[in-house]
């Protein structure tokens, strides 16, 4: 992971080559790469931390996403799905799982 991160460091000031779009896709990628690390040596080590992780990862793309939309088209519209995984399987991770 370690030399993936170098390469990709030198990479980055000629990722996209001028082009937007390019250089999104190449810097979402990396941001991927570097997040699924800390997932998967958290998931390894246990807990409920890898699950807020992933939530972390996702909501935290939704939002890139967005404000990439925003920039190139003014104002940008998505779509999310969420997979009921997501609304309420593991619900004791979240603070959606508390009883009140």
């Amino acid at each position: 992971m370690d030399r993936l991160q170098r390469e990709v460091g030198r990479e980055l000031p000629n990722a996209g080559d001028g082009d937007p779009e390019a250089f999104f896709h190449r810097t979402e990628n990396s941001r991927a790469l570097e997040r699924a690390e800390a997932y998967y040596r958290t998931m390894y080590r246990g807990g409920l931390e890898a699950w807020n992780l992933r939530e972390r990862h996702m909501a935290e793309t939704l939002e890139e996403v967005i404000r990439h939309l925003d920039q190139r088209l003014g104002r940008g519209k998505v779509v999310l799905w969420g997979d009921n995984s997501h609304m309420g399987a593991r619900a004791p991770a979240t603070s959606a799982g508390v009883v009140r």
